[in-house]
């Protein structure tokens, strides 16, 4: 027979398994019959050689086959058992082979899925109802500027650059001893917020097609070691002016809306709806972290450093997609590179224990979603598309991934109802839905 003896630990689960010889020498026994069946030994008809021969030409093959056999059998007393839910091959230690007439000793090191241990009830739980602070007006004039944007077009322009223009420009960079560095053509935008701002501000006012030149200071964070830090000269001309035209938009909401006043009475209905649904999913998450801060987890590392990186990879990702360096990032928040891992560790241990925690309170209370749920659910999302109800409809029609992010979104929306009215709501948790440079 087989004994197991386990210690949880770190997220694993060690397992120090005993197997006596006799079960053993059965099992051997076993093995060698299952080899004889297909051994080819000359002399002899397939399956027909005799069991001493068998075991003297293939006697290590049964060994280790054998020996494959105790693992797995083990293993798998191990998991039916303990109802444990492995997540890969465990690790075997102190085994290297079957000797005869012995009992045998080894270990296995089981990493497994992670698991709450220690959960309070909800009725214990006291957080914060999250309130956002916010300029609805604000935030109407923010979204129609963004339907601006979103049916802009590019036109070439006969006029002196401005700030979010595009611009051609052959240019020239040289030492302040005016030894050239770089010879080059290329389209910029003047943008305040990109790093070469300090570069592309001396492109506004200046007439397309006349060489200008001037002193520049380069910062000591451009990402350009031959130039950051250091004074040069930019010598440059602007060959086409390519500038962003705006729709008004009232041009835009004509079919739909009678006047701008209807379309912003809408557009303020859907703002206050996404903010209403926001509160409930961030009160939601208070709830969750107090919950985290009383229970006792089982999660490896591995998992914790798995998850840290792909949440790395997504941070990276969206630096880079806005025009942000890491090394900025880093300074902004004044951070190492060793503090941001480290950052990004915590973050994820946080984000493991949050799904645990909704996914063991969704089967407490079996939060399901029913085919009307779901269909009404989503015909609330294509009528907050004020002006592209049939595009986002037919978007989520074709699309399952996002079509089950929606309904993740109401799964976690019907947990957020659920886990408010039973929690202690204990005060208010304010908080600005605007930065002041957005407004």
């Amino acid at each position: 027979m087989i004994e197991t003896k386990i210690e949880k630990k770190d997220g694993y689960i060690n397992v120090t398994c005993k197997v006596d010889k006799e079960y053993i020498k059965n099992l051997m026994e076993e093995t060698t019959k299952e080899v004889q069946t297909s051994a080819n030994i000359k002399g002899f008809r397939k399956g027909s050689a005799p069991i001493g021969m068998v075991k003297k030409i293939y006697g290590e093959h049964i060994k280790y086959s054998t020996l494959d056999k105790i693992i797995k059998n083990a293993f798998d007393k191990v998991v039916e058992e303990n109802k444990i839910q492995p997540i890969r091959t465990p690790e075997i230690e102190g085994i290297d082979n079957i000797k005869d007439n012995e009992d045998l000793s080894f270990n296995l090191k089981i990493e497994v899925m992670p698991e709450i241990e220690e959960m309070p009830e909800l009725e214990e739980i006291e957080a914060k109802e999250v309130v956002f602070n916010y300029d609805i007006d604000a935030l109407v004039e923010k979204e129609i500027e963004l339907i601006r944007e979103s049916r802009a077009k590019i036109e070439n322009v006969n006029e002196k650059p401005k700030e979010k223009d595009y611009v051609v420009v052959e240019y020239k960079i040289k030492d302040k001893d005016g030894k050239e560095i770089e010879t080059n053509n290329n389209v910029f935008m003047i943008n305040p917020k990109l790093k070469n701002y300090f570069l592309t501000k001396e492109f506004i006012g200046s007439e397309i097609g006349k060489k200008k030149e001037v002193k520049i200071s380069v910062p000591d964070d451009y990402y350009r070691e031959d130039i950051k830090g250091k004074d040069v000269i930019l010598e440059f001309t602007i060959k086409e002016v390519r500038r962003i035209i705006l729709p008004e938009i009232e041009e835009i909401i004509k079919e739909k809306f009678n006047s701008i006043d209807e379309f912003k009475k809408a557009l303020k209905e859907k703002i206050e709806k996404g903010i209403e649904k926001q509160s409930k999913l961030e009160t939601a998450l208070n709830i969750y972290k107090e919950i985290a801060s009383k229970s006792k987890f089982f999660i490896s590392n591995t998992i914790i450093l798995n998850q840290a990186q792909q949440d790395l990879t997504r941070k990276v990702n969206t630096l880079i997609s806005s025009g942000k360096g890491i090394e900025e990032y880093l300074k902004e928040n004044n951070l190492t590179q060793e503090g941001f891992i480290e950052e990004a560790k915590k973050e994820a241990l946080e984000n493991i224990k949050t799904y645990l925690i909704v996914e063991k309170l969704a089967e407490k209370f079996n939060i399901e979603l029913t085919e009307e749920e779901k269909k009404n659910y989503l015909e609330s999302i294509y009528d907050m598309e004020i002006l592209n109800r049939e595009n986002v409809k037919n978007y989520y029609e074709s699309n399952k991934k996002a079509k089950d992010d929606i309904y993740n979104e109401l799964r976690l929306l019907k947990l957020a109802e659920l886990v408010i009215s039973k929690a202690k709501i204990n005060g208010k948790d304010k908080r600005e839905l605007m930065k002041k440079e957005d407004k």
